[in-house]
């Protein structure tokens, strides 16, 4: 059995009630059952994880498992698709699979992906919020992400590489004070 997981649930965001918050959303998803998943990602579907940038990239496997139809109905759902990470079968955190452009002001984390087919993920701690350890707005939630457990367990089996930067797709849909005069929730 897998002991990494990543889990396409059959909830998506209006099932979580539209809630913005991981203190909102968590309670749903840590007991959700993961057993009528979908779909489930696992180690043999991971070529790389950069874990400072928070970005899968998909092995060969795993871009043929998800192929063009699973692509469009998990992880390109208009609704955003539910999912929870597991190691050893423990819950660590959860989130939605949504589009890099969506427009809710989600604050617990988002998975996106890339590609055609699709060959890479990307963690985030909220929709349209960069990986920015320094930065306080949302630190807890990418305190949940960048699990220490998680980390030891991609390092022990040599899973960790740095994804090299031609090959890690832009950072579509940031919030930035160029782009928007309205400052992100939270943003003091």
């Amino acid at each position: 059995m897998p002991e990494f997981q990543i889990h396409i649930l059959n909830l998506q965001w209006p099932d979580l009630r539209h809630r913005y918050l991981m203190e909102e959303v968590w309670p749903q998803l840590a007991t959700v059952s993961l057993a009528d998943s979908p779909f489930v990602l696992t180690e043999d579907d991971i070529r790389a994880y950069d874990w400072e940038q928070q970005d899968i990239w998909l092995s060969d496997l795993g871009m043929a498992r998800i192929g063009p139809i699973q692509a469009k109905a998990l992880f390109h759902s208009a609704l955003g698709r539910a999912f929870v990470v597991t190691l050893h079968g423990q819950r660590l955190y959860g989130g939605v699979v949504y589009e890099a452009y969506s427009p809710p002001a989600i604050r617990f984390p988002v998975l996106h992906a890339f590609g055609a087919p699709i060959e890479f993920l990307r963690i985030r701690p909220g929709l349209c919020q960069p990986w920015d350890p320094t930065n306080p707005y949302l630190a807890g939630v990418r305190q949940v992400i960048a699990n220490p457990t998680l980390e030891k367990w991609l390092a022990d089996h040599e899973l960790i590489r740095q994804i090299p930067p031609e090959r890690r797709p832009a950072e579509p849909g940031l919030w930035s004070p160029e782009k928007r005069s309205d400052p992100p929730f939270g943003a003091a």
